[in-house]
């Protein structure tokens, strides 16, 4: 039958030297990473002693290294510079405004199809509808205006809803069909929009009261606008059996904020509109350009005609010119398209929409690129002063 053999207790040295072995890898590590070149030119005359032509090709190719990361470098240099810049283009959105028509009195056939003013309450109707887009978003004909599920977007009835006067937009129902790629929409380039009614005595003035969409204040850090803020299109529905002429104000929102300059600033930076910071960036191009800075104190700017007419002294700290600049600025104007709400027949046997084309500032593509870039670890790995 088997024998159980006796358990000997391990002696306490050989128990030290198993612990200790592992111990010894950081070390050898350690050590040949002592034992690599810290300086990786060649030494002078090494040539002499070297038979062929290996030294001069390694020192070719530790001055294209060198080269390679200077330029590397620079590159990055450049990129965080652009990054940190806030660079905006400029792209055209097309605006499309057009108008139905519906219990019209020649449509229902009501007094030999002439207009009607004092029929009953809820006769004659129209419904306006302002759609924009930016051009060269999609591959769809930038001429003509998309239909899509926004035509289900809900209509502001006067006297069937409690807020009337307000505009339904069509982003929540426009949202069910996931969309081809993540755009900027038409709501997200405005702060405000209102459509204006010229006044009118035949016309019930409940029915031509503004019409005013303002988008809401959103918390801090929020990337993208709430579903019922962000639409391409909205509509307004009211009742009236004539011809209306309104105009649609467009107020822009734009990050950082543009202002509109005085005539004697515009005339310093050569610009009608600019940041804040764009204009104190102008002014000290135009300070350096002219040589108005004090050669002792560099803070002190001399102020020609042009400064004084801006400043109203002789002198002043560069310090004191961002604060100094707020008269000179005030809000763009809104953007003002006309429109005529037609309700006539003629008209609507052709009805054709009017089209407006602006100008809108956007990100420039480029700069999240380069941001998303920079965020990757690859590119923080491949830094020359991190390679070995």
């Amino acid at each position: 039958m088997p024998v159980p053999m006796s358990q000997h207790a391990v002696p306490p040295h050989y128990m030290a030297a198993a612990h200790q072995r592992p111990m010894a890898h950081p070390n050898d590590a350690a050590l040949r990473r002592s034992r690599k070149p810290t300086d990786k030119n060649m030494p002078d005359g090494i040539e002499d002693v070297i038979i062929g032509e290996g030294v001069q090709q390694y020192k070719s190719l530790r001055e294209l290294e060198k080269r390679l990361d200077a330029a590397i470098v620079r590159k990055r240099l450049d990129i965080q510079d652009s990054i940190s810049k806030t660079v905006k283009k400029y792209r055209t959105m097309r605006i499309w405004i057009s108008n139905t028509v519906e219990s019209q009195p020649w449509q229902t056939g009501q007094n030999g199809g002439a207009a009607a003013p004092t029929a009953h309450p809820g006769s004659g109707r129209y419904k306006v509808r302002i759609e924009g887009r930016l051009l060269d978003d999609d591959n769809t004909d930038p001429t003509m205006a998309e239909d899509s599920d926004e035509e289900a977007a809900g209509q502001a009835e006067d006297g069937a809803q409690a807020n009337g006067d307000a505009m339904d937009q069509d982003g929540a129902e426009a949202k069910k069909a996931a969309p081809k790629r993540a755009k900027q929409r038409f709501s997200h380039f405005f702060k405000s929009i209102t459509v204006d009614f010229d006044k009118s005595s035949t016309v019930n003035p409940e029915d031509i009261k503004p019409v005013h969409w303002v988008k809401p204040q959103l918390p801090p850090n929020t990337v993208s606008l709430p579903p019922t803020a962000d639409f391409d299109s909205l509509q307004f529905s009211r009742g009236s059996q004539e011809n209306l002429n309104v105009t649609v104000s467009l107020v822009r929102d734009e990050t950082p904020e543009r202002y509109k300059l005085s005539k004697e600033l515009a005339e310093v930076l050569d610009v009608e509109e600019e940041t804040r910071s764009g204009i104190v960036l102008g002014i000290w191009d135009y300070i350096r350009a002219m040589g108005l800075q004090e050669n002792e104190e560099k803070r002190l700017v001399r102020c020609d005609h042009r400064l004084r007419a801006i400043f109203g002294r002789d002198q002043m700290f560069f310090p004191q010119i961002p604060e100094s600049i707020g008269p000179h600025t005030s809000p763009l104007d809104p953007i003002k398209l006309p429109y005529t709400i037609r309700v006539d027949e003629e008209f609507h046997k052709d009805p054709t929409p009017t089209v407006y084309d602006i100008q809108v500032a956007v990100e420039d593509p480029l700069r999240a690129q380069m941001l998303a870039l920079t965020q990757n670890p690859q590119y923080t790995a491949d830094t020359p002063s991190t390679r070995p």
